[in-house]
């Protein structure tokens, strides 16, 4: 089980989980406004934080105000740093064309999830270990259903377009579907 955080607050409103078990818990807004479509706003939500040393506060959309609205956070997760102690403020977005949403106060806009984060350091080295993934990096993983194998769901350099080049080896994406992962054939 995994020790409580005691995170202490001051402001309007606590944040307040919905359900038991919740990761995330609701912020509301300290304002009322109307977001126009494609427009964006800092909403204030009248409340300030104390983390512990070593968490990180992310300030996250709110699924149900996504789907149903295309409500968003613009920069999500925005990250609220253990030392910060300002009015945490939400970047909101409304995605939808045409439909503008109002937002009154106490209205739920955001949610706050808190993680403990261990210490980094940052080693500079001459070379970085090899991986499956390697540079691969945006839209290398492929796009569609990898169930079906259609080829037009893979990016380039995929290790299914490549095994008529393979030298019979067991490539990345074989062992990964095989549960292997991290051994060889």
């Amino acid at each position: 089980m995994t020790e409580a955080v005691d995170v202490h607050w001051t402001g309007n409103a606590a944040p307040a989980f919905a359900n038991p078990g919740d990761a995330g818990a609701d912020l509301v807004s300290a304002e009322s406004f109307v977001l126009a479509p494609g427009e964006r706003r800092l909403v204030g939500t009248g409340l300030a934080i104390a983390l512990p040393e070593q968490h990180v506060g992310f300030v996250v959309p709110r699924s149900g105000l996504a789907a149903k609205h295309g409500i968003t956070v613009v920069n999500a997760p925005g990250t609220i740093d253990s030392g910060y102690r300002g009015e945490i403020k939400v970047a909101l977005l409304n995605t939808d064309a045409t439909e503008p949403y109002a937002v009154q106060v106490g209205d739920r806009i955001a949610q706050l999830i808190v993680l403990a984060v261990p210490p980094v350091t940052f080693t500079r080295v001459a070379e970085l270990p090899d991986s499956v993934r390697g540079q691969g990096g945006f839209g290398s993983s492929g796009y569609g259903d990898r169930r079906t194998g259609h080829p037009a769901t893979y990016g380039v350099g995929d290790a299914r377009q490549d095994a008529d080049r393979n030298d019979g080896a067991a490539t990345p994406v074989d062992m990964h579907e095989q549960g292997q992962e991290g051994t060889r054939s």
